[in-house]
């Protein structure tokens, strides 16, 4: 498996690369175990082939998906890389593994999505990831449904509204889907803070949203 693995990813001509695949998908065993050691084990681009391809493949369920996901997940948060190239190349598959598991709903990832969620929170910051990509992480909370994931979220919500008492600027997407996220959640342990941000200074479209938001918990 491993030696079919690589040889997709070494640049031969598009037909001697479907052949790897084709062999490789043919092989006998674990396909799920045979993919996460390739992400344990293999270089970078390897890793990242073979999440793509577990999440391709239909010889996986959606289940397995996500646990290679997950996997990945962690990987990408957990290894070191000491030159930009790789660094790069893990974020990406961070947030590839991410909205994986967002698009399945995966609840026992909520951890390492919030892991996710406070890594990608510190690159905003420093303006290393665009607004979009931060997004898309508190989305990735929220899809897991958990109370983990509202108690996140209220904290971030709540380090927002610190921020707006004092003057400072936040963007305006970043609160409007936490709110939406904390709506959708509809956990109570977020009542005392979506109601104080009515009452700060924001525009009337997130003054909205909290409302919303409030509404839509579940007691």
């Amino acid at each position: 498996f491993p030696i079919l693995f690589a040889s997709m990813n070494l640049g031969y001509s598009d037909k001697i690369t479907a052949l790897a695949k084709n062999a490789l998908l043919s092989l006998k065993g674990d396909l799920q175990a045979m993919v996460t050691g390739v992400i344990r084990d293999r270089p970078l681009a390897e890793k990242r082939l073979a999440l793509r391809m577990a999440l391709e493949t239909d010889k996986l369920g959606s289940d397995q998906k996500a646990q290679v996901a997950q996997f990945a997940l962690d990987v990408s948060l957990h290894t070191s890389a000491s030159d930009v190239a790789a660094k790069r190349g893990y974020q990406e598959m961070r947030f590839e593994a991410a909205r994986a598991l967002a698009d399945r709903k995966w609840a026992p990832a909520a951890p390492l999505l919030i892991e996710h969620l406070d890594t990608t929170i510190g690159e905003f910051d420093k303006g290393l990831v665009d607004t979009n990509h931060l997004l898309d992480a508190i989305g990735e909370v929220g899809a897991t449904g958990t109370h983990d994931a509202a108690v996140r979220l209220t904290q971030y919500l709540v380090l927002i509204n610190s921020y707006t008492e004092k003057g400072k600027a936040y963007d305006e997407k970043v609160v409007t889907t936490i709110l939406a996220n904390l709506g959708n959640l509809g956990d109570k342990v977020a009542f005392d803070d979506l109601m104080y941000t009515q009452y700060l200074n924001y525009p009337a479209t997130v003054k909205k949203a909290a409302r919303a938001a409030l509404d839509n918990l579940k007691w």
